[in-house]
Parts: structure tokens; C-alpha cells; sequence
């Protein structure tokens, strides 16, 4: 039952294939004009608020309210950290925005440097480089008269150093937008040719200022108390994204020579205690929490503070990052106490807006060049192209990307969204595919369905490959057999049966009812309605088989080796191999024709040899490209082929294209496998 026919070339095809020839190309004929949006507007669906990085708050309250404690909270979102503790210190926390002068008064005395005021006066500090200028009013609202000058660093610091929750006892800075009383040292200081107010206040007491900021202190009672739990949590990530700021440049701070932190929400929002005459204060709930888990952070494996990046809400499943991604559970949709109404949200966005922000001319669509294959819709997006007839703009960082289409004033509330209804810019992928990478993440391009990827569940098995199941699953393969479906039925693998050779190939069945495992002696598994027709699993072969391509029929199967051996089994027809040539490097992967009467080969450089009907369109040393491939997925037509490459890469050949290819799609993990769904 064993064909393993191999024939040369002719003479012509084989140096054809083997020296490009100068002037190949491809005739894509004349394009039309392309077409404006649309629409006037567009409509965007999106999950959470935030970069989604780290600690998701809406989720911490949801597990609390599930009765988790703040430590299975901070060990979910933060899996690669542990709990630590530290001794209080003081921070030096940098207050903006910055203003030509610092104006502090207080109720007791206090100190401008060398210069004594008394309680009820105000002092101002006036930039003036090195010295600084002060001044005395009887209050912030002056007349102001000079007292004298001090050094480029000035301290005022209160004449009794336990302010308590005394506010008399502490120093009230004055600014155009309110007053804001601060405990510690408010300190006066030029960074560069910028005049800075500095807070220099002990650690927990700022958390007190900084943990109402960030999660609501009502939340605190939700639950029959159980939220406070979502409070002590945030409190715990408060302070170790604190003492990670103190410790970063060497101990120097964030700002070295200046501060350590600062007080927007490019570090962590900071209001000191209170604003003079509002009822935006420190919460009782948010003081327990500080007081009830004091000293306690998350550190690295290294023992390092672990910077416990936190955000209003993940929409169900984290972003990734220093952290590892993890399904958040917590993170409900309204309604029902604790849920989130950001978990997923909608909004509508006017072109005109987009066009007059860019200044590029017509807007004519929206490419998604990649997401992070996390959840709903592929997951956040990892690069972005806005398609204008003056140019394109690509944005590939989450804050970019929000704020590409207008922000959270837009109400653009994450990198987690999809355009509904886009129009395919020019350059959008031809057809659906898959592409998967060796940790399993899965991404999905030309409208393909997003079914999810043993990343995202967690489990640490390498993948080998993927095949496509039926109504737009997929399968995922790991490097010890075992065969997950996402959207497709489970029919079993060969994981803990014992193999001779292991499994190097996953080929879907023609009606995605099932799929053969193929191993590297050419050993067929099969599962569902894949029938077993041969193998290779008895011979002796030059080089092991590093691949197989089901017969569109679905009644037999090629299996190819390294060196471009044909072994066809059942009602398949061998035309042709390159087991007779000299290859520059191996042969990785085929993939046949869909008509089944050819099929094409592709080696590891991009090569590409062509068989039967199989058309050449080009390959990867053609174009001069120095990447490894790793699949090879032929257009519906049979007109093209896109090479995939190892290194992150998808490149269009005939009528097949990438999407504006080359197309990159960002993954750290090298690339394994892709596929087209039947």
C-alpha cells in the first residue's frame, strides 16, 4: 500500500525552480480608485478601560465579592510574583503640574529654610534658579512682600513634625486650581529649568492619599464587607508600584536628583489628604485597608519590588506583559452589585474627526495588523493602520492605538476593540487564516474567527501545529501529541501512547470532522472520520518527514520529508519530488493544490517547488528576504500562496495577500504553524 515513487524534474523546470529568474513577477493589473469610508461615522465595540496590564479593579472587587482574599487577588493578576514586606519610608512624590511659584501657609509655624513664619501666614517661593526668592503675605492671596532668598532646594516643613489627621498641623499648598493640604515636607526644587513642588511624606500616609484615588472607597462595604478585600489588594499593588518607583534608577527614583514618583496617573493618582473646602478626602474603608495590610508588596523572583501595574478594568482577561495574562473571572457586565460597566462598552466616532486630527486626506479604512489572540474579537490590538489617500498611520502601542480614533473623549476606553462593519482598506488580507505561535498564542487575520489558544488557557505545553476545523474552529497541537480544539470537537491524540518518532504535523480532514498526527518516521494517527490510508512507518527514509497535506477529496494524503520525498497513500496521484536534487535547504512543509492534481513544497529559506498544476508565484529568496519558513497556505483560488515565516512575518505571493504585507505581527514566541479554514 506504501507509494514512496520519487522522479526528476525536467531538466528546464528543475534549473527554473533552483536559479530565480530575472523579470518573474506577478500582473496585478490596473487598480481602481479606492473608495472613501463609507460611512459618516464609525461604530466601535470594545471590552474594559485601561491598558488591561496587571490588576484589573473591577475584577479584584468581582473576586472579593466572590470571597477571595486580597492575597489569591494579588497572586492571580500578578502569578509571577510573591508576598513580601518592607519597613515604612518616606517618598518623594512630585507634584504637578509645575507653577512659576510654590505658595504653602499653614495654621501652626513653619520653616521656609532659615526663614520662620507664623501660623496663618503664607510664604512664596519664586523661581529664581539658584537662590529662590521668598516672600510672606498674611494669606495665599498675598500682599506679598520680600523676606529674603535660600538655596536651589528649599524645604518648608512644619514646626511640629506629628501632624496626625490634624490638618492645623499641616502645610496647605496654594494653586489656581485649589488648595491641598499635605503632611511631611513640601520642598521646592529646579529640575532643569522647571520650578517643582515635592511632597516628602512616609510612605503609608501617602497611600492613604492614593488608594481613595484609585479605588472607589465604597466599595469597601459591598458585599456585607467582604470588598474590602478589593481594597486591601489595592493598597498591597499601591505600594509596591510605590517602592518599585523609590527603587528604579538605582535608588535614585523615577525623577533622579528629584522625586521618586509623582502624583497623575503616570504613576499613581495622589491627592494628598484633603482639597481645602471640597469633600474629596481620606476614606475610612480606604484607611483600614492601608492600615490592615501596612508594609506589605509584591516582589520578583530577583526580590526586586514588582512594578503591580493596575487598571480600571481588563474586560475579562489581561493583556500580558511583565505579568502573565489570566482570565479575569471577576470582571462582570452590569447589572449586579460589583459589576463593571466598562466590561464592554460601545461608541461612535465621526470620520470628519479622524480626518481633521490627521490632516491626510480622505479616510478609506481601518487595518487591524494584529491583536494579542486573547479573547473576544482576537484580542487587544498590537498594531493598527489608519488608511488615508494622503498616506497610512500605524500605531502599534496601546496608547496610541486608544488614542488613534480620539481616546477615552471618544470613548475609545481600551486597546480591546473592533471596528464594526470596516471596509477593507487596500492591502487587507485576501482570505481568512490562522497563524499560531510555539506558546500557543493564535492570531487571526481576513476576518477569521477567534476561538481562543492555549495561551490564554494557560497551559505551558509548545505547540507543533494547527489545522482547521469545521465552521471555523481550529485545531492547536502540542510537541507531546496532545490536541486541543477551540471552536472544534476534541477526537483524541496520541499524548502518553508510546511513539518511535515524535508527531511533527496536524492536517484537518476535508470536512473538519476530524485530522491524522503525523510523526517524523511518517506514522499516521488518525481520529474522527480521518481514515487511515499508509504510511511510511516501516521504511527506511533518507530524511524524516517533516509534513503532510490531506487530498482535497478527503481519500488520501502526502506525506513529504526533509528532503522533498513524495509519499502518496490512498486515491492521490505523486507528481513529482525533490528527493533527487541538491537543496540549498531542506524542504519544511506542502501544501496542495485545490484541485489535489499538484502541490507545492516550500524549504525552510522561502524556496518554493511547484508540482502538477501548482503555479509559481515566487518564494522568499526572490524577493531577497532572510527568514525561516515555517508554513505554506494556498489561496482558495489555487492563485497564490502566503509563506509564513518563524520570525513573525506572512508574505503574499499571486493573489494571495498578507494584508498591506509583509504583514508583522509582533509575537515574541517564534512562529510554528498557520492554516485557512475549509
Amino acid at each position: 500500500m506504501t507509494n514512496s515513487r520519487r522522479r526528476s524534474l525536467p531538466a528546464v523546470l528543475a534549473l527554473a525552480l533552483l536559479a530565480p529568474l530575472a523579470g518573474i513577477g506577478v500582473d496585478v493589473g490596473r487598480a481602481e480608485p479606492a473608495a472613501a469610508y463609507p460611512s459618516t461615522h464609525i461604530d466601535v465595540v470594545g471590552k474594559g478601560f485601561g491598558h488591561g496590564r496587571g490588576m484589573g479593579q473591577y475584577g479584584s472587587l468581582g473576586y472579593a465579592l466572590q470571597g477571595w482574599n486580597h492575597h489569591d487577588i494579588l497572586q492571580h493578576y500578578y502569578g509571577n510574583t510573591y508576598a513580601g514586606s518592607t519597613p515604612d519610608d518616606t517618598i518623594r512624590v512630585r507634584l504637578d503640574p509645575a507653577l512659576p511659584d510654590m505658595i504653602v501657609t499653614s495654621a501652626q509655624p513653619f520653616t521656609v529654610g532659615l526663614v520662620h513664619f507664623q501660623g496663618g501666614q503664607a510664604a512664596r517661593i519664586r523661581q529664581g534658579g539658584d537662590p529662590l526668592f521668598i516672600d510672606v503675605a498674611p494669606s495665599c492671596a498675598g500682599p506679598w512682600s520680600p523676606v529674603g532668598s535660600t538655596s536651589g532646594i528649599t524645604d518648608v516643613a512644619p514646626s511640629d513634625p506629628n501632624q496626625g489627621d490634624d490638618r492645623d498641623r499641616m502645610l496647605l499648598v496654594c494653586t489656581p486650581s485649589g488648595s491641598r493640604f499635605y503632611r511631611g515636607v513640601v520642598r521646592a526644587q529646579m529640575e532643569g529649568s522647571t520650578f517643582r513642588a515635592i511632597n516628602l511624606v512616609p510612605m503609608e500616609s501617602y497611600l492613604r492619599g492614593v488608594v481613595p484615588r484609585e479605588s472607589p472607597a465604597f466599595w469597601g462595604s459591598l458585599g456585607g464587607g467582604r470588598g474590602m478585600e478589593a481594597l486591601r489588594a489595592q493598597a498591597v499593588a499601591a505600594r509596591s508600584y510605590a517602592w518599585a518607583d523609590k527603587a528604579s534608577n538605582s535608588g535614585r527614583g523615577r525623577f533622579p536628583g528629584v522625586a521618586d514618583t509623582c502624583n497623575t496617573e503616570s504613576c499613581q493618582v495622589f491627592g494628598g489628604v484633603e482639597m481645602q473646602g471640597t469633600t474629596l478626602r481620606e476614606e475610612a474603608n480606604t484607611d483600614v485597608a492601608v492600615a490592615t495590610t501596612a508594609g506589605q508588596v509584591r516582589r520578583m523572583s530577583n526580590h526586586a519590588f514588582a512594578r503591580t501595574e493596575f487598571s480600571s478594568s481588563t474586560g475579562g482577561h489581561s493583556a500580558g506583559g511583565t505579568f502573565p495574562a489570566v482570565p479575569d473571572g471577576g470582571d462582570r457586565p452590569c447589572p449586579g452589585e460589583g459589576c463593571n460597566p466598562y466590561h464592554r462598552w460601545s461608541t461612535r466616532i465621526a470620520v470628519a474627526d479622524i480626518e481633521t486630527r490627521f490632516n491626510l486626506g480622505t479616510l478609506l479604512g481601518i487595518r487591524i495588523n494584529s491583536r494579542n489572540g486573547l479573547g473576544d474579537f482576537g484580542g487587544r490590538i498590537r498594531s493598527m493602520t489608519l488608511v488615508f489617500t494622503g498616506g497610512q498611520v500605524l500605531r502599534d502601542n496601546d496608547s496610541e492605538i486608544r488614542s488613534a480614533l480620539g481616546g477615552t473623549g471618544a470613548g475609545i476606553r481600551s486597546d480591546w476593540f473592533a471596528v464594526v462593519d470596516a471596509p477593507e482598506p487596500p492591502g487587507i488580507a485576501s482570505f481568512p487564516y490562522h497563524v499560531v505561535a510555539r506558546d500557543g498564542a493564535v492570531f487571526s487575520f481576513g476576518g477569521a474567527s477567534y476561538h481562543g489558544s492555549t495561551k490564554e488557557l494557560g497551559i505551558p505545553t509548545p505547540i507543533r501545529d494547527m489545522a482547521e476545523g469545521a465552521d471555523g474552529g481550529y485545531w492547536l497541537m502540542g510537541e507531546d501529541a496532545e490536541v486541543y480544539g477551540f471552536g472544534a470537537p476534541w477526537y483524541g491524540s496520541m499524548r502518553g501512547q508510546p511513539l518511535t518518532s515524535p508527531v511533527v504535523g496536524l492536517a484537518a480532514t476535508a470536512t473538519g470532522r476530524g485530522y491524522w498526527e503525523v510523526a517524523g518516521d511518517g506514522g499516521i494517527f488518525t481520529f474522527g472520520d480521518a481514515g487511515f490510508y499508509g504510511s511510511t512507518g516501516a521504511l527506511r527514509l533518507n530524511r524524516p518527514v517533516v509534513g503532510m497535506s490531506p487530498h482535497p477529496s478527503g481519500n488520501g494524503y502526502w506525506l513529504v520529508a526533509g528532503d522533498g520525498g513524495i509519499f502518496s497513500f490512498g486515491d492521490v496521484a505523486f507528481h513529482g519530488s525533490t528527493g533527487d536534487l541538491r537543496l540549498n535547504q531542506p524542504v519544511f512543509a506542502m501544501a496542495a493544490t485545490p484541485s489535489g492534481n499538484g502541490y507545492w513544497l516550500v524549504a525552510s529559506d522561502g524556496g518554493i517547488f511547484t508540482f502538477g498544476d501548482a503555479g509559481y508565484h515566487g518564494s522568499l529568496p526572490e524577493r531577497g528576504i532572510g527568514e525561516t519558513a515555517v508554513a505554506l497556505v494556498a489561496s482558495p483560488s489555487g492563485e497564490g500562496y502566503l509563506i509564513v515565516t518563524r520570525e513573525g512575518r506572512v508574505h503574499g505571493f499571486g493573489d494571495a495577500s498578507p494584508g498591506g504585507g509583509p504583514r508583522t505581527y509582533g509575537h515574541p514566541e517564534p512562529t510554528v504553524g498557520a492554516a485557512r479554514p475549509l
